[in-house]
């Protein structure tokens, strides 16, 4: 025999054999796990890999990396961030390339720390200003944009439970809180840039300001030359078509805004009670996309998430399994794109408020990757899941 050929047999079966044992050992991420309680997993794309984060029992972070043409994820220990990010940070949210810097967001022992490197260097990363961008309360991380060149960091302080802004200092490592309190800024997720999905020219967030504890009925707007002045435009009961009441009388509720798209649902997201998607330029007048429910106007009612992949809009619904909408702009109308199937019901589960279940995606190699917190029987589940497509 062809020494050659049997070179490669051989090579072959020792490959087999070596995923076959990653996928059962105690360093591999199936696509399906349950990790420890109260711990999330967190997906992101670096360096043209696909990375997921998650913390681990002794409270450092851990780091997995899907192998290339497989579906295990291996833990990696020599890995790209280094174990200045590993040993400092226990949770990941997101990265950020702004120039000739990376920044990462992410949490230690609960406060919200950035951390940066230069693309190119071996240089170590260095945490950007201080904990928490100069206030230890600020707990919860919402989102990390660019926006004109410049860094933006969302937050949500665990003392008056209002989500700030924070704008990083040009050529220093600090920060400027930026924008008013009162205002859930939390809800402007993903910056769309100034691109077509833009509006002209303004950011939008939801609110109230003159009663922050109220639910986020009021539509404001801002400049993206400058995010420090917020007006009010709209209430969410103005938007024509708006129909959306629940069965105990509650108004409907901005369920987030990502660019110039505005999500609207009931409080308390009852069945029958379809959300809605509108698209404004400025805040004052609005556009449905599509038709109520996206699919059928029984159906979706909470969209979790909207983001701007390759220039298209996509949405994510849960109400009955994880599912990715696709917004086709010719017809006006949602398409159900991707799907997933679980191990059971996603009914079966719950986020803990009675609220379906939000998840997020990334795209990796033309295929989407979700990523998903919930509570069964009181403990805490994380799973990460690989999409469907359902155009074929």
């Amino acid at each position: 025999m062809n020494k050659h050929f049997l070179s490669a047999i051989i090579g072959i079966l020792l490959s087999i054999i070596g995923v076959s044992a990653m996928a059962h050992s105690a360093d591999a991420l199936t696509n399906d796990i349950t990790f420890i309680k109260d711990s999330t997993v967190h997906l992101t794309r670096y360096n043209n890999r696909l990375y997921s984060f998650r913390a681990d029992a002794t409270g450092g972070l851990e780091v997995f990396r899907r192998r290339k043409n497989s579906p295990i994820w291996k833990k990696i220990s020599n890995n790209p961030f280094h174990k200045d990010i590993t040993s400092n940070l226990t949770e990941v949210y997101k990265f950020r390339v702004v120039g000739k810097k990376i920044y990462v967001a992410g949490r230690s022992n609960g406060v919200v720390q950035i951390w940066s490197k230069c693309k190119l260097c071996a240089k170590p990363w260095k945490q950007v200003g201080e904990d928490g961008l100069g206030d230890i309360n600020n707990t919860s991380f919402s989102d990390m944009l660019k926006i004109n060149g410049r860094l933006f960091v969302i937050v949500t302080n665990s003392e008056d439970g209002l989500s700030y802004i924070y704008r990083k200092k040009l050529l220093k490592d600090e920060w400027d809180q930026i924008g008013t309190a009162g205002l859930d800024h939390d809800l402007i997720m993903g910056d769309a840039g100034k691109t077509k999905w833009a509006g002209d020219g303004y950011v939008l967030a939801a609110g109230n300001i003159e009663s922050p504890s109220l639910t986020t009925t009021d539509i404001y707007r801002a400049s993206f030359d400058d995010l420090t002045t917020w007006e009010k435009t709209a209430d969410v009961t103005e938007i024509p078509g708006t129909d959306i009441t629940g069965d105990d009388g509650s108004l409907p509720n901005v369920g987030l805004i990502h660019g110039r798209f505005v999500v609207v649902h009931d409080a308390s997201y009852t069945p029958g009670h379809p959300v809605e998607i509108y698209s404004s330029n400025d805040g004052e007048t609005f556009t449905l996309l599509g038709q109520k429910g996206l699919t059928d106007d029984n159906l979706e009612n909470n969209v979790s998430y909207l983001r701007i992949v390759d220039g298209e809009l996509y949405a994510a619904g849960t109400q009955e399994m994880p599912t990715i909408y696709h917004y086709n702009t010719t017809t006006d109308s949602w398409e159900v794109a991707y799907a997933t199937e679980f191990d059971t019901n996603i009914s079966d589960y719950n986020s803990g408020s009675g609220a379906p279940l939000p998840f997020r995606f990334v795209k990796y190699k033309g295929t989407f990757y979700g990523s998903m917190y919930f509570t069964k029987n009181d403990n805490g589940h994380s799973k990460v899941f690989r999409f469907n497509s359902l155009s074929n």
